[in-house]
């Protein structure tokens, strides 16, 4: 079995070099492939705050090292989640629609590495190794994140990031993106599932973040379960019609999530009952040029 090392920092892209990307990945060695057949979430989201739960199935093609990212506008808390939280969830959802009848058939460590980079956050939490950044410069985050891959795989790396990254990660700060988490993982030719963790942020909007895979090669599935205080009426960025609702939204009592997730409890427990839907999409990843953006 060859076990392999992934630096998860969730933004996305493709290149031809030795640091070449796929499926979210930035892989060392140009012949080596990371595959993510599968992304699963769960988001809790009040209006002011959001929890977004996030777990994914990975497999590599042989010994490698990679990067993905995932950006934020406001720094997360980072914590893990058992991965129960995700059959609890479904169980319940799908017995309270059974219930209702109206299952549809639709198809602290903190310290500045540069001025304009700062690592704010490193922990290890199982077997993620997780630090966020805050960036305030694209180069300066690139340089340091070419500087970081040199010294640590120095028998691998040939070629800088390519100019798809660069691009990606311009495009999120523009758009006020400041933290980036950086998550470093084993993985071997087995699939395996990652230890869901979850992250907490303040937003004025629901987000889920799907630009970040638009520039990786192959398909992904993505299965989200939504759950706010009411319907979502404002979609800026992808269109509700590109997203498969598997059932119409439903009501569930507040008190049926205290046993699931104490904070998902304690976000709703002003209210009675919370509207919750299951959202399904994926292809291929090129596809994907919108994040979700909701309210």
């Amino acid at each position: 079995m060859y076990n392999k090392t992934i630096i998860v920092l969730f933004v996305i892209l493709i290149t031809t070099y030795i640091v070449q990307s796929d499926r979210g990945m930035i892989t060392i060695k140009s012949d080596a492939k990371v595959f993510n057949p599968i992304q699963r979430a769960i988001i809790a989201w009040d209006g002011k705050k959001e929890y977004l739960i996030l777990s994914s199935d990975l497999y590599s093609s042989e010994k490698t090292s990679a990067i993905e990212v995932i950006p934020f506008k406001k720094k997360p808390e980072i914590k893990s989640v058992d991965e129960k939280v995700f059959s609890d969830m479904f169980f319940l959802v799908n017995r309270e629609m059974f219930l209702n009848n109206i299952l549809s058939r639709s198809n602290r460590q903190r310290g500045v590495v540069r001025k304009d980079v700062e690592v704010i956050f490193k922990k290890l939490i199982g077997e993620h190794n997780i630090s966020i950044f805050k960036v305030r410069k694209q180069k300066e985050f690139v340089l340091y994140l070419n500087e970081y891959i040199k010294k640590n795989f120095p028998d691998h790396i040939k070629e800088d990031l390519d100019q798809g990254f660069i691009d990606m990660v311009d495009k999120y700060l523009k758009k006020g993106f400041r933290y980036f988490v950086l998550d470093i993982i084993d993985l071997s030719k087995e699939v395996v599932s990652k230890k869901s963790m979850q992250y907490t942020f303040q937003s004025e909007e629901l987000y889920y973040p799907l630009k970040i895979s638009s520039l990786n090669n192959g398909t992904t599935e993505i299965e989200l379960t939504v759950i706010t205080k009411g319907l979502l009426h404002y979609f800026p960025e992808m269109k509700v019609s590109n997203i498969m609702l598997i059932h119409r939204p439903i009501d569930i009592a507040v008190k049926k999530f205290k046993e699931i997730s104490e904070d998902i409890y304690m976000m709703f427990k002003e209210h009675k009952e919370v509207r919750v839907r299951l959202w399904n999409l994926g292809g291929e990843n090129s596809q994907l040029k919108k994040d979700i953006i909701a309210k």
